[in-house]
């Protein structure tokens, strides 16, 4: 199978599951023009395989994309500690939606599957000391 991301997370989960993966990471924007949060990270999921699957056509690619909401805005990858910080401390105490999209597509066999998935999750109130310790 071929993992259309760099997360080595993803890849472990898979090899976990006797699955042989090889990576081969799209280049792509991440982005959707949906409406719908759930559209949208599935939508970008099946950007992120097709761009290796078109390339790949008797292979099996598979791709995800995943995203924290809370309050309907999408907390992204942080781009500084400070905006750590605040995302975080945003989260801190309180429940949020964990949405991954995923696809999977063989082009060759006319197989083409896209979904996602929510988890709600529950976030700790964590205290300075942690955050600083998490942060570093």
């Amino acid at each position: 199978m071929i993992l259309a991301s760099k997360s080595p997370r993803r890849k472990e989960i898979l090899e976990n599951l006797g699955i042989k993966i090889e990576i081969d990471v799209p280049d792509i924007e991440e982005i959707s023009d949906k409406e719908n949060i759930r559209d949208m990270i599935e939508d970008i999921a099946y950007k992120k395989c097709m761009a290796v699957a078109s390339n790949r056509k008797n292979e099996f690619v598979t791709a995800a994309d995943t995203v924290v909401v809370v309050d309907n805005e999408i907390l992204g990858k942080p781009v500084s500690e400070k905006n750590a910080r605040e995302m975080l401390m945003k989260l801190s105490g309180r429940e949020h939606e964990v949405i991954t999209g995923f696809c999977m597509i063989n082009i060759e066999k006319n197989i083409s599957i896209i979904s996602s998935d929510i988890t709600e999750v529950k976030f700790k109130t964590i205290t300075e000391e942690e955050l600083d310790w998490y942060i570093s």
